[in-house]
């Protein structure tokens, strides 16, 4: 089974348009399935001008990510409505009344060159609920019972300190170049997936805001947000993959 992806930009004015594909895999494969079953996604994307090559790069990447972590967990026509919501969310789409008002995301199963629709979505551009933290801001992208999507916002010299989670199940993806992970560089674009208990924390060192993409199973659980009182030693965590190579032209 291949995967397509479909998102297309309702704007006035002139555009450009691009394609990439790329297997779909699952971090935890489902039953009778491999670690890489030879799914593929395919992402069409329509560009107004104000919407750069990087900024579209991440997007790609976003939403490949999102396709393996949550594909399965929740609707299809949750999936879409994540990766438009995460558009706006990421400024990808400009600011309101100078960007995109609306998207639609096309999401559709493909067998050789049949396609069957498994959702299409309108998203207009939403207000987004912010939380102040102490190590910046946390954006929410989208939550409901099975899942929550957050941009964490990880202010200049901010920490997010040593924590681990006994229930939730945190995926995230690096969106900035220049935080450091277990007091480790972390490049952008690397994709991570912790462990229950597993020990993790971020520090921003540049004077810019950086960002990480957050996906919590169940939504994110203030008590499940466990503190070290004496920090042990980081142990580094292998990327998954990086999300802006996977996806290269």
């Amino acid at each position: 089974m291949n995967l397509l992806a479909e998102t297309s930009f309702r704007a006035a004015g002139p555009s450009a348009g691009f394609e990439f594909s790329f297997p779909y895999r699952r971090f935890e494969a489902p039953e009778g399935a491999g670690a890489d079953d030879g799914r593929q996604l395919g992402f069409t994307v329509t560009l107004t001008p104000g919407i750069g090559l990087s900024a579209a790069d991440g997007l790609r990447a976003a939403a490949a990510f999102l396709v393996d972590t949550a594909f399965g967990a929740v609707p299809a026509a949750t999936l879409a409505r994540m990766i438009g919501r995460y558009l706006f969310a990421s400024g990808a789409a400009g600011a309101a009344g100078e960007g995109v008002d609306a998207v639609t995301i096309l999401l559709a199963s493909t067998h050789g060159d049949r396609a069957t629709a498994l959702a299409r979505e309108r998203v207009e551009r939403p207000e987004f609920e912010v939380e102040l933290t102490a190590f910046g801001a946390a954006h929410i992208v989208h939550e409901d019972d099975t899942l929550g999507l957050y941009i964490l916002e990880i202010a200049p010299r901010g920490i997010i300190p040593a924590h681990c989670h006994r229930v939730m199940h945190e995926s995230e993806l690096i969106l900035d170049d220049g935080l450091l992970q277990q007091d480790r560089p972390v490049t952008r674009g690397n994709a991570f997936v912790w462990p229950l208990g597993h020990v993790h924390a971020y520090r921003n060192p540049t004077g810019q805001p950086r960002r990480i993409l957050c996906l919590d199973s169940p939504r994110f659980m203030p008590t499940d947000e466990v503190p070290l009182a004496a920090a042990p030693p980081l142990v580094p965590l292998a990327p998954l993959d990086n999300y802006l190579e996977r996806i290269s032209p």
